[in-house]
């Protein structure tokens, strides 16, 4: 009886541990390479006087020469932790990806 007592509230610590682990706390990001899209949105937010910065890539779906891709975004400024969630679609030009448009 005492065994049952401490091993199943060991076992649901464990378990959730492990599922802490796998998946994180701070949502999916993407496990490919970003940094051509990440500069490819840095540019699109800063031609559009936009006080924003990539925070991390949520998706990524690169088809062919065009691409979709849900990004959190945070304010630039210092001080300040208001993330946002935007999708941008990206068109590959001369070798390199450009934003095309973006939704929030």
């Amino acid at each position: 009886m005492f065994s049952k007592i401490i091993v199943l509230p060991l076992t649901i610590t464990l378990l959730a541990a492990t599922l802490l682990l796998q998946y994180g706390c701070g949502g999916d990001a993407v496990q490919q390479d970003t940094a051509a899209f990440e500069k490819a949105v840095a540019t699109y937010l800063k031609n559009g006087s936009m006080d924003l910065k990539v925070s991390q890539f949520k998706e990524l779906k690169v088809t062919g020469d065009t691409a979709e891709a849900a990004v959190s975004l945070a304010y630039a400024g210092e001080g300040v932790g208001v993330k946002v969630r935007w999708r941008f679609s990206f068109k590959q030009q001369d070798g390199q990806w450009v934003v095309t448009k973006h939704s929030e």
